[in-house]
């Protein structure tokens, strides 16, 4: 298992994200709503809400099954569109801005990975979408541990 981070590094942040985590009911509730989008519960171990508690767990197979849930779950709409999806597009786009604006720039993933990059001493991870044009629409998870 890896630790791993959810929301960036700015104080408001954490504290909205802990504030959001107790306003919609705490880990119990944050644990059902994962449930629903496939979590099984032993594959992650949730401590706060900012995911900067290196009490936080997961396994990258836990983060692909939430990407699925969230991407299969948005399938259900009748007007399904990745350019209206708000979660989607709350993600960095490789080389093009957020914490992939210079990741990826002169490749052919450029617009085409939408990430979150996680990142604490020690613990560097990458998780999301890549658009292959080929198999579609494809949710990754790496994850790298090394000391440090």
């Amino acid at each position: 298992m890896f630790t791993f981070q959810v929301f960036s590094l700015t104080f408001v942040t954490i504290l909205s994200a802990n504030s959001l985590l107790r306003r919609i009911g705490g880990q119990r509730a944050a644990r059902n709503a994962l449930s629903i989008l496939g979590l099984d519960s032993s594959a992650y171990k949730q401590v706060d809400g900012s995911g900067l508690s290196r009490g936080n767990r997961a396994k990258p197979s836990a983060l692909v099954s939430l990407l699925q849930g969230m991407y299969v779950g948005n399938l259900n709409k009748v007007d399904r569109n990745l350019e209206n999806d708000l979660f989607y597009n709350s993600l960095a786009v490789a080389g093009v801005n957020g914490t992939l604006r210079n990741r990826f720039r002169n490749t052919p993933l450029k617009g085409r990975l939408h990430g979150k990059t996680g990142t604490l001493r020690g613990v560097r991870t990458l998780s999301g979408y890549l658009e292959n044009t080929d198999y579609g629409t494809i949710a990754f998870s790496v994850m790298v541990n090394q000391r440090g």
